[in-house]
């Protein structure tokens, strides 16, 4: 897959215009276009156009006790798929549930 024309979230806090190059699940490459720039992959691979929006890394949620009225204490298997699909949604890739002490 390839994230081309996008603004990059850098290590020292700032966005640049670029390209990433993800091969399987990793990041393979990233490149700061300059003027000159050209896409370089397989014909077949996806190409998403990312001009105009920002490339940030997944979010972590470090506490989150549940949303859409679902409550990570007394949710079941199929619950939290829903509440997996709907932080994925918002761009959060690792949540951390947190329970709370209910009484009986």
């Amino acid at each position: 897959m390839i994230i081309h024309d996008g603004n990059i979230f850098t290590e020292d806090g700032t966005f640049l215009k670029g390209t990433i190059y993800v091969a399987g699940e990793k990041i393979e490459k990233v490149n700061i276009l300059s003027s000159d720039d050209q896409l370089y992959g397989k014909n077949d691979e996806m190409v998403i156009d990312a001009k105009q929006l920002y490339v940030l890394p997944g979010f972590v949620d470090i506490h989150m006790h549940g949303a859409m009225g679902i409550d990570f204490c007394i949710a079941g298997k199929n619950e939290l798929e829903i509440l997996e699909e709907y932080q994925a949604k918002n761009g959060i890739t690792t949540i951390f549930p947190a329970t709370m002490t209910l009484s009986e």
